[in-house]
């Protein structure tokens, strides 16, 4: 998110993909990767 807000974009929809389980991996150690879409 604050990529997105340096950059002054404005996201149509946030994508992200979890790899931990939170409800077993503390919030520190939990990895996802995220990507926005953007209008043309």
């Amino acid at each position: 998110m604050m990529w997105v807000d340096s950059k002054n974009i404005v996201p149509k929809e946030w994508v992200a993909v979890y790899y931990d389980n939170p409800d077993e991996t503390p919030a520190e150690k939990l990895r996802c990767d995220t990507v926005v879409t953007v209008p043309e």
